[in-house]
């Protein structure tokens, strides 16, 4: 409980940064329920968008779960509408005993999604849910209990419960991502008392879901030199209804987001800068839709391509890229909202120093385009 009290006062601090946000409430099952809706700019009533559900851990609440997760600038970026919703007493429903008794979050969650329909008119065709920790596991749920209108998931650092496996009937395959640290001291790794373990509940969906027995494994490169932990690519693709199950395994990682700035001051352990979580959700989501379809790849769309490393991470004076991939033309610098810092350069060779020395320190996004392609990694200047 220590723990969790630290974490609760650090994420009380944290929520008071700047969220562009609108908050509404409405009454469901006798309660006042609150939540986040961001609205990507330039919305108009004509608009059909996708929607993401981004559900806070325990004792968090929607703002600070916005600022952490850094899901509504890629919102603004590709177009859709992300949804921060509370849970009572900041925490949600996802391993009450018995099951089926507490709050009914799932009920709610689902009432929000007409709610959100009813002002924004979203595609109810692309809904998908994603969190952290207690938000990682209300996702499962949602997976195995409103499968009919969430049509992927992605939990980070969240897992299963016995129960939860136990009951989950899902209606059809659910596309399932998860990432989770080696290291964590929080929802352990390996599973602890009815909690299940990462490989656990990565085998529930794998038999769910029908999908291939062994996963093809994608070591990425260890670009932040000072992030204490690596990262590696799990996937276990096709399954059922060209669904996947895909396993982001973070060793030495702690209770933690990858990509995001440590709200936390490492009391939950080290923070993976090898990938960007929200950008690698956001890309998974981003192939699926209810009907299972892959959607097509938009200009748009962030990939990773393991092919691309850029160290140091964190950088100070200059940045080198290295670039395995022939398709790769153009390389640019830009800050978080998109504006140009280095002008876009044509590619030569596989590699690249950008000079950073008269930039100012913060948060930049490194761009790689070619041939239909876009790569976007985030790098820190300090």
């Amino acid at each position: 409980m220590r723990v969790f009290a630290c974490l609760f006062a650090l994420c009380m601090f944290y929520s008071v940064e700047k969220i562009h946000a609108q908050t509404d409430s409405f009454l469901y099952d006798g309660i006042m329920r609150n939540y986040n809706v961001h609205v990507p700019p330039g919305f108009s009533d004509s608009d059909t968008l996708p929607m993401v559900f981004n559900l806070h851990g325990l004792l968090m609440n929607a703002t600070s779960q916005e600022a952490y997760s850094e899901f509504s600038p890629i919102a603004d970026r590709e177009k859709f509408i992300v949804v921060y919703p509370n849970g009572i007493s900041n925490s949600w429903n996802a391993f009450n005993v018995p099951y089926h008794g507490g709050v009914d979050d799932v009920g709610f969650l689902s009432a929000l999604i007409d709610t959100v329909h009813k002002y924004y008119h979203i595609n109810l065709n692309r809904v998908y849910s994603t969190g952290m920790s207690n938000g990682g596991f209300m996702s499962y749920r949602l997976a195995c209990e409103l499968s009919e209108r969430i049509a992927a998931i992605a939990s980070v650092t969240g897992s299963m419960t016995d129960s939860m496996m136990y009951y989950c009937n899902p209606s059809h395959p659910v596309p399932v991502m998860r990432i989770h640290g080696t290291a964590d001291l929080i929802v352990n790794f390996n599973g602890s008392g009815a909690i299940t373990s990462a490989e656990g509940s990565n085998d529930y969906w794998i038999q769910q879901n029908n999908c291939p027995g062994n996963p093809m494994v994608l070591v990425l490169p260890n670009n932040s030199i000072t992030d204490n932990c690596t990262a590696e690519w799990n996937g276990w693709t096709p399954c059922d209804s060209e669904s996947e199950v895909i396993f982001y395994k973070v060793t030495a990682g702690g209770h933690t987001w990858p990509g995001a700035s440590d709200m936390f001051g490492g009391i939950a352990g080290a923070t993976n800068q090898d990938f960007d979580a929200s950008e690698a959700i956001w890309q998974f989501f981003n192939r699926y839709d209810l009907q299972g379809k892959r959607n097509p790849v938009s200009t748009h769309e962030i990939e990773y391509k393991p092919e691309i490393s850029c160290y140091p991470n964190p950088a100070n004076d200059f940045l080198t890229v290295e670039i395995n991939n022939t398709e790769t033309k153009n390389i640019l610098l830009t800050d978080m909202a998109g504006k140009s810092i280095v002008e876009s350069m044509n590619l030569q060779e596989n590699r690249i120093i950008l000079p950073l020395k008269n930039i100012p320190r913060g948060m930049y996004l490194l761009v790689c385009e070619g041939s239909g392609m876009k790569i976007v990694k985030k790098i820190l200047l300090q």
